[in-house]
C-alpha cells in the first residue's frame, strides 16, 4: 500500500510538472546577454584509506592531505559555465605534521534543454600516512607521527547529468548565477553519475611504504583506481 501511494504521488507530480509551464508564466528571469563573473571560497580535501593485510599487523593505511583555503573563479554566459579553483598559500593544518599539498581544480557546466551537466577534474599532490609512527621506527625516533609522501597524487574526474521532467525548469536560474527565480519552480529529475578516483606516485614507486611491502602480494602496486556509476532519482524545488 505504501509503495502504491508513492507511485501515485510520483505520477501526479510528473504530470503537474509537465503542464506547469503551460498554465503559468515562466517563474524565472535569465541574464541572456550578460557575461557573469563569480567567485567562491572554500577548502580542498581528498583523504583516502587503503585496507589490506599488511605486515607488522597493519590493517589500514590512512592517507591525508593538508587542506588549503581556495578561491573559485567562475565565468558564465548563457548556457555555459567554467570554474577554475586556485589554492591560496594558507594551510589549514601544520605543515610539519601534514606536509604541503599542491592543488589543481577545474570544472565546466552547461544547461541544454531539459538537462544540466557538470564535469569536474581535481588533482592533488602531496600526502602523509597518518600515525605511521606505530610501525615506522625511523620517524618515531625523530619525533614524527606521520610519514611524508611527497610524490603521492590523487586524481578524480566526475561527470553528473541531471534530466528534469518539467521542461520549464531551469537549473541555471535555480543556481542564481546567470538568472534567478522570482516564483516557484519544481520538478522530478533523474541524475546519472560517473566518477573516477585514482591514486599513484609520480616517481613510480609503490603506493605502500617499503616497510610494509610484500613481494608476493598485490599491495606493491604503483597506482590504484576505482570507477563508480549510478542513477539517482530526486525532486528539486
Amino acid at each position: 500500500m505504501r509503495n502504491l501511494i508513492f507511485i501515485l504521488f510520483f505520477v501526479f507530480n510528473c504530470i503537474s510538472s509537465l503542464f506547469a509551464t503551460e498554465k503559468d508564466s515562466i517563474p524565472y528571469k535569465m541574464f541572456k546577454e550578460d557575461v557573469i563573473l563569480s567567485t567562491d571560497v572554500g577548502f580542498y580535501s581528498a583523504p583516502f584509506s587503503i585496507k589490506d593485510k599488511y605486515p607488522l599487523g597493519v590493517g589500514k593505511l590512512k592517507f591525508r592531505n593538508n587542506p588549503k583555503l581556495a578561491v573559485g573563479l567562475g565565468f558564465s554566459y548563457k548556457w555555459f559555465a567554467l570554474r577554475l579553483g586556485v589554492a591560496l598559500p594558507v594551510n589549514l593544518k601544520p605543515k610539519k605534521d601534514f606536509n604541503e599539498t599542491q592543488y589543481f581544480d577545474i570544472g565546466i557546466r552547461f544547461n541544454l534543454k531539459q538537462t544540466y551537466t557538470a564535469i569536474e577534474f581535481r588533482d592533488y599532490i602531496g600526502y602523509v600516512i597518518k600515525d605511521a609512527n606505530t610501525w615506522n621506527d625511523s620517524i618515531l625516533s625523530l619525533g614524527y607521527k606521520n610519514q611524508f609522501r611527497n610524490k603521492t597524487t590523487s586524481i578524480s574526474v566526475s561527470a553528473n547529468v541531471w534530466w528534469f521532467i518539467n521542461k520549464g525548469f531551469n537549473y541555471q536560474a535555480a543556481l542564481g548565477k546567470v538568472g534567478h527565480y522570482n516564483g516557484q519552480g519544481k520538478t522530478w529529475y533523474l541524475r546519472t553519475t560517473l566518477n573516477f578516483f585514482g591514486i599513484s606516485n609520480t616517481d613510480n614507486n609503490p603506493i605502500v611504504p617499503v616497510e610494509l611491502l610484500d613481494s608476493t602480494d598485490r599491495i606493491n602496486a604503483t597506482g590504484i583506481g576505482a570507477i563508480d556509476v549510478g542513477i539517482v532519482p530526486g525532486y528539486a524545488y
